[in-house]
């Protein structure tokens, strides 16, 4: 695709999620706080307004990403952040594919540097399609010898479950699709 068209399609669908954001009620201050201004600064106003909600739709109602899933029953809740322990060979094969590249001291029990791993935490039944998890972030993580982990996550965004695959040769690591859910 040549960069002509790419600039072509990415305006065209900013437009369309423009249009979306303004329908679902999203017009917010950056066009109201303009309007006793000259045109052009109301303008200007307006197309930032427009690009920032074209943005924010475009990545909180249309994107999808892949990360691998943790899956345990739990009355999870956001930005309440849970201790657990990794014992099972495909959670451990978890921690170490999220905490690649991190230093010893983030590995033995420190703070985690920005950005901070994240995978999905699935706490509802049945783990497929259609259903609600949460994404969590790895705050804290000390890992073992023998691969175990004690680590401490917090929830920090709801999702829906698109498309659950397993790994092949991940001993059932689960590897999903998600989107992010309005909140």
């Amino acid at each position: 695709m040549k960069q002509e068209d790419l600039r072509k399609l990415l305006q065209t669908v900013c437009k369309i999620a423009t249009q979306q954001a303004f329908r679902n009620g999203a017009k917010n201050s950056y066009v109201r706080a303009g309007m006793g201004e000259g045109a052009d600064s109301v303008n200007q106003q307006q197309r930032c307004c427009e690009v920032k909600l074209a943005y924010r739709c475009l990545i909180t109602e249309h994107m999808m990403v892949k990360m691998p899933v943790f899956y345990m029953p739990s009355p999870l809740q956001l930005n309440q952040p849970i201790g657990l322990h990794f014992f099972e060979p495909r959670y451990r094969r978890l921690i170490a594919e999220v905490t690649v590249g991190r230093t010893s001291d983030e590995l033995s029990g420190g703070q985690m540097k920005e950005p901070l791993p994240r995978f999905v935490f699935a706490c509802n039944s049945p783990l497929a399609a259609g259903t609600n998890a949460f994404v969590v972030e790895l705050h804290r993580c000390r890992l073992y010898i023998n691969g175990r982990a004690d680590v401490l996550v917090n929830p920090v965004r709801q999702v829906r479950l698109v498309k659950v695959e397993e790994q092949r040769g991940s001993d059932s690591l689960g590897l999903c699709d998600v989107t992010i859910k309005r909140v």
